[in-house]
């Protein structure tokens, strides 16, 4: 009977102590995965968008700007770089693109969606964001 009893009380330990803690365990690698999986596409969105600067305007006027296509060139390449991602259910968004202050670097920044393992447990989708960085090289003459 005492050998019994303690077999139930290590099936509620486990039920109750171990088990949500793997879960959690888990569901932390997965978002550190789906980070650095959205960081790579973000740092190579920021460097095909830095490609698309209008050298020209920039020579003409000294302005920062982008060519028409820049947007929709660096979101290819998002989606290419973060394509692994949608084949795992888990779809990456372009939140901007943006060039800092000092108009040295681009800025883009993407966010994704991620369903968590037991949907029970929360009935909202995490997010996770991640900004690429790449540095603009012009000199006005």
């Amino acid at each position: 009977m005492r050998r019994g009893g303690s077999l139930v009380i290590w099936a509620l330990f486990l039920a109750t102590v171990v088990l949500p803690l793997m879960l959690v365990a888990i569901e932390g690698v997965r978002l550190l995965y789906v980070r650095g999986e959205l960081q790579k596409a973000a740092d190579a969105a920021a460097e095909a968008a830095a490609q698309r600067l209008d050298v020209p305007r920039f020579e003409r006027l000294g302005e920062i700007s982008f060519l028409p296509d820049a947007a929709d060139e660096a979101w290819t390449i998002a989606s290419i770089n973060a394509s692994y991602l949608s084949q795992r259910g888990v779809y990456v968004q372009p939140e901007g693109i943006y060039v800092d202050r000092d108009g040295r670097r681009v800025l883009v920044r993407l966010r994704a969606s991620v369903r968590p393992l037991l949907p029970a447990l929360s009935r909202f989708p995490l997010v996770v964001r991640a900004q690429g960085e790449a540095e603009l090289r012009v000199r006005r003459q």
